[in-house]
């Protein structure tokens, strides 16, 4: 899948920087690097690299020309992040510094890595198992506290060892039905099929129970849709500036200032919240507008949260229109322009949340983000996720889903009697589609959907 050859790549971002490291990964990693690094403090010869040891000294061209001073380090094999010999040179962070550095190395034979090959490699060598490998881009693009979090719990294994445990079951589950295939002529005690039956619907248990996770999963990584809807001029572009506490929009008195949808990035209760702030909606003539109405009505329909924006107590036909559009949607209700006055809140909207703001004085708008952080406990579970296995990817959703489909059929068969051979290709079945989650059993083509999401140099 991988050539062997030595690999090298910037590990840092490009630009400029206080340091720049650029990493090699292969068996030459360690003789390229003696061959351009030259310590200081030490009497040539140079002894051989301690693994795991900064060096002090300069990096020079393979014309022996001088081009930084740098810290090195070797990491042998097994012990390192690829599994394979690793050497990095810490040089400044200069990108003309750095692309020298990698230029050299690649003269002398190293190839410049493709996106996420290290972490491939990684993963082929057996450091990873592919959950993890996937946590790896997840915690690098994490842009909350919870993505973070979740990613981290699933580098350290959480997911994988909670699947483990499901495969042992089924293993166990195989062990007996494959004893009894080689040995028919004795017949499956009635216990055994009560412990069958019970271990198979346990492990339906676990699967649903990591499968009802995929929500919580999907908001923590990639954030939380939230939409402002409402006629034009009740506010709607004031509230995110105010949510958002920058001059992200333009607002003025002028209904119908905000054609297009305007995007704006609000962490609240370590989540992230994608707020976009659309058209208002009514009925116009100007293709320009009915334009940016149709794509607000494709954000409501996609979204997570739709915050509905009305003017205190002002409840006209468009608003009703508006309202019809986006009940059913997960819809929080707010009264914006509360400075000018309280009012009773009308009998058919006291069914739907609801918070008293001014977008203008900044009032409510801390009850707006516990209104909302609310409804997103509510909504996703929050407190039985924290402390599972999360799966956060459409992938593993999809082939565990897979795999509890073939668990509830082997059920079904043994009520039926159904072959004992039927049954265990069930079993095998499930087990591979688990193997999918774990890369226990991939495909290159989904390898290479997975790790060309990766930046070169991880």
């Amino acid at each position: 899948m991988v050539n062997k050859d030595t690999i090298v790549a910037p590990a840092t971002p490009p630009g400029e920087g206080g340091i720049g490291v650029i990493r090699l990964s292969g068996n030459q990693s360690e003789d390229f690097l003696r061959r351009l690094f030259h310590p200081r403090y030490h009497h040539s010869p140079f002894p051989r690299f301690q693994s795991h040891h900064l060096y002090y000294g300069d990096l020079f061209s393979v014309h022996q020309q001088p081009i930084d001073e740098v810290m090195a380090v070797v990491m042998r094999a097994p012990h390192s992040y690829t599994c394979e010999d690793v050497a990095e040179v810490h040089c400044h962070g200069g990108p003309f510094v750095v692309r020298q550095i990698v230029d050299n190395f690649i003269r002398l034979g190293a190839r410049l890595a493709e996106p996420g090959e290290f972490t491939l490699r990684a993963f082929l060598n057996g450091r990873l198992d592919l959950t993890q490998a996937e946590a790896v881009i997840d915690l690098i693009r994490a842009r909350s506290d919870r993505a973070s979090e979740m990613a981290i719990r699933q580098l350290s294994g959480k997911l994988g060892n909670a699947l483990d445990a499901i495969k042992n079951e089924l293993l166990n589950i195989l062990a007996i039905i494959e004893a009894h295939i080689d040995f028919p002529e004795e017949e499956l005690p009635p216990v055994y099929r009560e412990n069958l039956e019970s271990s198979a619907k346990k492990n339906v248990d676990e699967v649903e129970k990591i499968l009802n996770s995929f929500a919580y999963g999907r908001i923590a990584k990639e954030g939380i849709a939230v939409v402002l809807a409402g006629r034009p001029n009740v506010g709607k572009s004031s509230i995110l500036n105010a949510l958002l506490e920058e001059e992200r929009a333009i607002v003025t008195d002028i209904p119908g200032t905000t054609r297009d949808a305007i995007e704006g990035r609000l962490t609240v209760g370590g989540f992230l919240l994608n707020i976009v702030d659309t058209a208002g909606i009514h009925h116009t003539e100007n293709v320009i507008e009915s334009a940016g109405i149709r794509k607000t009505l494709k954000h409501i329909e996609y979204s997570d949260i739709v915050l509905f924006i009305v003017e205190r107590d002002t409840f006209t036909e468009e608003d009703m229109k508006i309202f019809d559009t986006c009940k059913s949607r997960n819809m929080l209700i707010l009264f914006n322009k509360i400075d000018l006055g309280d009012f009773e809140v009308p009998g058919f909207l006291r069914d739907f949340p609801s918070v008293k703001i001014s977008a203008h004085t900044g009032y409510g708008m801390g009850d707006l983000k516990k209104m909302i952080m609310e409804n997103i406990s509510r909504r996703f579970n929050l407190l039985a996720s924290e402390e599972d296995a999360i799966i956060s990817s459409q992938r593993c959703w999809e082939s565990l889903n897979k795999s509890k489909e073939c668990i509830k059929r082997f059920l079904n068969g043994l009520g039926d009697n159904i072959p004992w051979e039927c049954l265990a290709l069930e079993i095998k079945d499930a087990l591979v589609f688990l193997g999918e989650i774990t890369g226990e059993t991939f495909s290159d083509d989904v390898l290479k959907k997975i790790f060309s999401k990766f930046c070169i140099g991880k």
